[in-house]
């Protein structure tokens, strides 16, 4: 989901990509350069998904999307559940207005604003937050850390992706039983992305192998 615009008479705008309002499930997918509104009117929610009842999202890369509230993300609905997402290059990256928000092995960098608005998310762990933004304190969260992210690209997957460099925290340090088979690419979870003869799962979408 590439370069959409949602836009209202009154230049507002609601989901750039996505606006939900039943049961969203979106798996091993792009949501990139969308926009809601019109940010330099302090218009436009959810530049990538607006979201107002169930979504669930797995190995999902937001990438360069922009509204004057969620860039990424806008949540208000009554459920949203995060594991292995990836937000890079998002004006920001998650605008939560609800309790009802999880995630888990999940990066949240880059942003051009703040990374969270609103309400923090509920972390279930191992989320990586480059600006503190976000409130994670649970188990494997990392505040203030650099994912060390490579600029979106075609890392042999049928979607971009945001490659880990080399030396990036998120290397083989997401929990792993909560880890989904595959990554964004469809490559295969667990590997050994750091060398030490032991597979462990990757934080965010794309998996090193």
């Amino acid at each position: 989901l590439e370069g959409n615009t949602s836009i209202t008479a009154d230049l507002s705008g609601f989901g750039g990509a996505i606006y939900n309002l039943g049961f969203l499930v979106v798996n091993t997918s792009l949501i990139s350069n969308n926009t809601a509104g019109d940010p330099s009117r302090k218009l436009g929610y959810g530049g990538g998904i607006f979201n107002d009842n169930i979504l669930t999202l797995t190995n999902v890369t937001f990438s360069g999307n922009t509204a004057w509230q969620g860039g990424g993300l806008h949540d208000q609905g009554a459920v949203a559940n995060l594991s292995n997402i990836t937000f890079s290059e998002n004006s920001t990256a998650i605008n939560n207005q609800s309790t009802k928000m999880q995630i888990i092995n999940s990066i949240v960098a880059n942003s051009t604003d703040l990374n969270c608005y609103g309400d923090n998310p509920v972390s279930l762990g191992y989320n990586i937050d480059d600006d503190g933004s976000c409130g994670f304190t649970a188990t494997g969260d990392l505040t203030g850390a650099n994912p060390l992210l490579e600029p979106l690209a075609d890392n042999y997957g049928p979607t971009l992706t945001h490659a880990l460099q080399a030396a990036s925290p998120a290397i083989d340090s997401a929990n792993t039983i909560s880890c989904p088979l595959i990554d964004q690419r469809g490559a295969l979870r667990p590997a050994d992305g750091n060398g030490d003869g032991f597979r462990h799962c990757d934080i965010g979408a794309y998996e090193m192998q």
